[in-house]
């Protein structure tokens, strides 16, 4: 995003939201910066009526490089095969418009707070899976080419493994070096002992399912039922990962 007022920024966010939504901007009272990520920044645009079930939310990434464009519209992709099941509603998506010059995104806003999953009762814990199980049961057709390319368990735990060591460059100062040697060593062990291809677990027909792929405490509203947000760590992989 260009560097605006944060009045100017507002503006241009309940012109959007309003758009999308078919109505005046006026009819938006008040626009508010949520918790974002490292490339979007997020906001909540409430009604006059400031009913929480016709607010909704508008996520503006930072940047519009062709990365960008690609993982913003993968998300988008992920959200309309989601369908709203344990996941906002995706309203609209667009590279670019009149509003701004970088990948937007007009989402329904779930009411409700996180949790911290540890203190989580068993009740709420068994809701979880259910809206996880829900979310596994949804189709990937329109997915492929979008998420990932394995169409086995066993080529899936093997993509997910180089991803897991693909990562270890992270490993590096101000880490400690002698936890960045042991991190190193468990992956070296994790690496020589993931033989996938010979372990018959891996050999059954299970279809592969859509992954939130990061299920944690601030990625999960807690509303009448829980529901995920931030999705862009989907996959489609192994239901028990």
């Amino acid at each position: 995003m260009e560097a605006v007022s944060e009045a100017d920024l507002q503006a241009l966010v309940r012109g959007y939201a309003a758009h999308v939504m078919g109505c005046s901007p006026d009819t938006f009272a008040q626009v508010g910066r949520l918790e974002g990520g490292n490339r979007h920044a997020v906001f909540k645009v409430e009604r006059l009526d400031a009913s929480n079930e016709r607010a909704v939310v508008v996520r503006v990434s930072h940047g519009s490089d062709l990365e960008e464009q690609r993982q913003a519209e993968r998300e988008a992709k992920v959200l309309e095969a989601a369908g709203g099941v344990a996941a906002p509603v995706l309203y609209d998506f667009r590279q670019s418009s009149t509003w701004f010059e970088t990948p937007s995104m007009c989402l329904e806003f779930i009411p409700g707070r996180h949790r911290d999953l540890r203190r989580a009762a068993a009740a709420d814990l068994e809701s979880l899976g259910s809206a996880l199980g829900s979310v596994h049961q949804r189709p990937t057709q329109a997915l492929r080419g979008w998420l990932s390319t394995a169409d086995s368990l066993a080529s899936y735990a093997q993509e997910r493994l180089r991803s897991i060591l693909d990562h270890l460059s992270w490993a590096r100062d101000p880490l400690p070096i002698s936890l960045q040697i042991r991190l190193r060593a468990a992956a070296r062990t994790l690496e020589r002992r993931a033989a996938v291809p010979h372990i018959p677990s891996f050999k059954t027909p299970t279809p592969l399912a859509l992954l939130h792929g990061d299920p944690a405490g601030n990625n999960i509203r807690w509303s009448h039922d829980p529901v995920l947000i931030d999705w862009e760590y989907a996959r489609i992989g192994d239901p028990a990962d």
